[in-house]
């Protein structure tokens, strides 16, 4: 099983990407958001997720943490599948998902297109208390700028970006270019993983 692919792109159409690594062409199926974000010639990490169908397996990637986080909540919600998700993510961005959820809005959710009004409210069902609203523009540029203070009096980030400096140290990268890497990737509301996945493509 697949988590990610490191790789070259080498060809993209309108509902995939194909990804060079080591001379071999994964072709990889994603939202027309994650598509229009690659291009051919860029080193991308891509994460995975494995459709098995009758008529083999689809490799689905995701460029953004964020994005497969969300697919992996929705994807074990019954009757709804992968092209669905796949439908919605190229016609919403995720931090707008994630809130509609959160606040429990099916009658907005259904709006979006691959999204019935009854899907829409087994997803609010399923998922609501386990999505947050994703940070404000205003949130993510005020911790860029490192003057946001948590209630321990440390600034807000520091924890995820201490522990993306130990996972960069270990991966042999050098604590200064560690830390300038990973507060330089660090934004409100990213997990570890989300800023290392980050860091790792400017290493």
């Amino acid at each position: 099983m697949y988590s990610f692919i490191r790789g070259v792109v080498a060809d993209k159409s309108e509902n995939s990407f194909v990804l060079d690594n080591g001379g071999i062409g994964y072709e990889i199926h994603a939202s027309k958001a994650g598509i229009d974000r690659v291009d051919v010639g860029d080193e991308i990490t891509v994460h995975i997720h494995e459709q098995v169908t009758e008529s083999g397996i689809n490799l689905v990637g995701f460029i953004d943490m964020k994005e497969k986080e969300l697919f992996n909540k929705l994807i074990g919600i019954n009757g709804v599948g992968v092209k669905a998700i796949l439908t919605m993510f190229s016609n919403v961005d995720i931090d707008t998902i994630n809130s509609i959820i959160a606040k429990g809005d099916a009658k907005e959710l259904s709006k979006i297109k691959g999204v019935g009004p009854k899907t829409a409210e087994r997803i609010v069902l399923e998922l609501k208390g386990k999505v947050t609203a994703s940070a404000t523009p205003e949130q993510k540029t005020a911790v860029k700028k490192d003057n946001i203070i948590g209630g321990d009096g440390r600034e807000i980030g520091t924890d995820v970006i201490d522990e993306v400096v130990s996972l960069l140290e270990g991966l042999g990268v050098a604590k200064g270019e560690a830390l300038r890497l990973a507060k330089q990737q660090y934004e409100f509301g990213l997990t570890a993983t989300d800023v290392l996945v980050r860091c790792l493509r400017h290493v």
